[in-house]
């Protein structure tokens, strides 16, 4: 039987904005909110520095001031670091890994989803009478990648956002990048190039949306983002995508879930009658705005299982812990008060500072 996905074609905006987008879909798939997802938008002329890649090795800073490249840095499991433009078409595959390992004959852990994506996307492009050759980080022409992959994995819940270089400026790709990121990296090539012709995206997209449609046995229903995916987007591009902290350092403040301002409370296990007295003072801080934040009771040694399967937990904590500072406060992931009980009022003036980031 067909699964149902959605499939959200974004409209034209910047990389910053379309990548705040991704993550409040996945999000929101995490959380069970929406169902699997296939979202498409053009391309941007934009460096993607992928997961913990170099702000300043990688990237010809000069060449993208020069041309107009925005440099951006997206969730990834991967340390690559991609150039894009209006030659571009970007798609991203948000789904639960149920959905993907099924396709495999023999299952190998997340090689068989990135597989099953791969072959995907390589049934819409069969039309075109290439022979293509498929790797989990890219789908080649020969030895020219064609297709480059940003993956991003919580728990069994996968965002795999691929671009594919229809048209792509190569030789800005070549400037844009350094010697040693191109070096690594091998060579770039274009459908355009490969077939020595134009081609519209609209047609590749139509094509390659027929492809996913057959091979992983689902239907597309058209969809946008729901109310509570845009608050989250606008709200992740403010106070992440957006900031040179993240791009460069790639340092954001830490959210959970649909993005409310997270409160971590760091207690023994028991709690002591400080720990009791600090998880009182923090629900009296919070009153009033329970509706805009998430309070979480962390116990020293009882594990992420204390707050379900999916749990998440902050560096900060988990720093926290390593280092036995207990009690401790924590808010959007920053330490914020610790080995003692606060003043309500200060607690609730930082908390509130948070809430309106």
């Amino acid at each position: 039987m067909a699964e149902n996905w959605r499939l959200i074609n974004l409209p034209m905006l910047n990389m910053k904005k379309y990548l705040a987008m991704l993550e409040a879909i996945f999000r929101s798939r995490r959380e069970n909110k929406t169902h699997d997802s296939l979202i498409v938008f053009n391309g941007y002329r934009s460096v993607i520095l992928g997961g913990s890649s170099s702000y300043s090795e990688g990237v010809n800073h000069e060449v993208c001031k020069r041309t107009g490249t925005e440099i951006v840095r997206a969730e990834s499991v991967s340390r690559k670091i991609i150039y894009e433009d209006e030659g571009s078409l970007n798609i991203a595959f948000i789904a639960h890994a149920s959905a993907l390992k099924s396709k495999a004959e023999r299952y190998i852990p997340v090689l068989s989803e990135y597989e099953a994506i791969n072959e995907a996307i390589l049934e819409g492009l069969k039309n075109y009478n290439m022979t293509f050759k498929s790797s989990p980080e890219c789908l080649c022409i020969g030895n020219s990648k064609l297709v480059e992959t940003l993956p991003y994995w919580f728990y069994d819940y996968l965002m795999y956002h691929a671009v594919i270089h229809l048209d792509t400026n190569l030789e800005n790709y070549k400037r844009i990048l350094s010697h040693e990121a191109l070096k690594e990296k091998g060579e770039i090539t274009s459908l355009a190039l490969e077939l020595g012709r134009k081609l519209r995206s609209e047609v590749v997209l139509k094509e390659i949306v027929r492809g996913v449609r057959k091979q992983l046995n689902i239907n597309f229903e058209n969809s946008t983002l729901t109310s509570e995916e845009k608050a989250l987007a606008d709200k992740l591009y403010r106070v992440k995508y957006s900031r040179m902290e993240w791009v460069k350092n790639r340092k954001a403040p830490f959210l959970s879930g649909m993005g409310k301002t997270t409160v971590e409370i760091f207690v023994a296990y028991p709690p002591t009658s400080k720990g009791r007295e600090l998880i009182k003072t923090v629900k009296e801080a919070i009153s009033g705005f329970d509706d805009k934040v998430e309070v979480k009771v962390w116990m020293r040694g009882r594990g992420l299982s204390q707050h379900g399967e999916n749990a998440e937990m902050s560096p900060a904590l988990r720093m926290a812990e390593k280092a036995n500072i207990i009690p401790a406060v924590i808010i959007n992931g920053e330490l914020k008060f610790k080995e003692d009980i606060p003043d309500v009022n200060m607690l609730r003036k930082a908390i509130i500072k948070a809430v309106y980031l």
